[in-house]
């Protein structure tokens, strides 16, 4: 595919295709990134918001999981809305809201400051928080934008690429977190964090392209006659059908991002957007349930809670193998083109 200047028709009334795969993977990767980094800094300002509202670690634990509510449950509805209009603008959308969640917080810290909040204020930076989490289900989308972007033969390999590059945001970020608190302070770093967030927004705005079948959609063709250009153009992944066949799949290896959603075009190939969000959803569920469970961990056993809370993982891991080794069982099996030989 190769890129055009313009989305719409051209002047002899022919339908233009912007981008390219490599542009649509890279504008994906880059707004999957920048939506993650906006919830680094969010739990710095949970854990300094304890001691000031007077938390217990049940409602401590809930604001650190805020961002991740929305971003697990998110992935689900955004994921499917793919399917319907492109990446765009359900990626737009997104971030959108996390930039909402980055300003409220903001402008708390700047007008209240954490030593003027209290329990009272506690609805609305859960609010604000859960809102900054709408990043973190960019993932879903993006994902499947990467895979009606990419050739069938390149599918796990550019979704590998999408996801260890978007997910290494929160290790790059985690890694400046106290530079940035030591030179700018709580309310700097924030800052600084919601101006990174607006910007990459921005630039995604301007580079995003959906798919050539969206953009002929959009351009008014049939379904049918947008399928056929696009497939002129090399795009060879289409949405149609239904992503429930691919809960199994979320479940039982939800963990493993790049292995799942590089087997989803497989195992799903009719309904990558839904089927990308389904799984994003329940993968990243873990990270909403999983903190308040530990600070009940906490409120009942005291500093021996820290410790004893991890059990939660253990199990979890031990129910993973079994899922794990159920998908196996019942594992797609590729089968030839054409009809099969008798045996006679």
């Amino acid at each position: 595919m190769t890129a055009k200047s313009t989305s719409g028709p051209a002047s002899d009334g022919t339908p233009t295709i912007r981008g390219s795969p490599r542009r649509g993977v890279a504008s994906a990767t880059l707004g999957f990134f920048v939506g993650f980094a906006g919830v680094v800094l969010y739990g710095p300002v949970a854990t300094e918001l304890e001691g000031a509202m007077g938390l217990s670690g049940l409602a401590l634990g809930l604001l650190v999981a805020a961002p991740q509510l929305t971003g697990s449950l998110l992935r689900i509805p955004f994921g499917a809305w793919v399917k319907d209009v492109g990446a765009a603008k359900p990626f737009l959308v997104l971030l959108g809201g996390a930039v909402v969640g980055m300003a409220g917080l903001s402008t708390i810290l700047v007008t209240l400051g954490t030593d003027g909040l209290t329990m009272a204020h506690y609805p609305l930076v859960f609010l604000f928080g859960a809102l900054s989490g709408c990043g973190i289900a960019t993932f879903s989308v993006g994902a499947a934008q990467t895979s009606y972007w990419s050739p069938e033969d390149r599918q796990g390999t550019m979704l590998a690429v999408y996801a260890g590059l978007g997910n290494s945001s929160p290790g790059i970020f985690t890694l400046l977190v106290p530079v940035a608190l030591a030179v700018l302070g709580l309310t700097g770093a924030y800052l600084a964090w919601f101006g990174f967030l607006v910007c990459g927004t921005f630039v995604y705005g301007l580079i995003a392209v959906d798919p050539p079948f969206f953009q002929l959609r959009k351009q008014g063709l049939e379904a049918e006659t947008a399928k056929q250009r696009a497939e002129t153009r090399g795009q060879e992944l289409f949405p149609s059908g239904d992503a429930m066949a691919s809960i199994l799949l979320g479940v039982g290896i939800g963990v493993a991002n790049a292995a799942v959603f590089g087997l989803v075009p497989t195992y799903v190939p009719e309904a990558v957007g839904g089927a990308s969000g389904l799984v994003g959803g329940l993968g990243a569920f873990g990270g909403f349930a999983i903190p308040p469970i530990l600070g009940l961990f906490v409120d009942l056993q005291g500093p021996a809670g820290y410790a004893n809370g991890f059990v939660v993982f253990f199990v979890l891991a031990i129910a993973s193998i079994g899922l794990s080794g159920e998908l196996y069982r019942t594992r797609v099996v590729p089968t030839p083109d054409g009809p099969v030989p008798s045996d006679d």
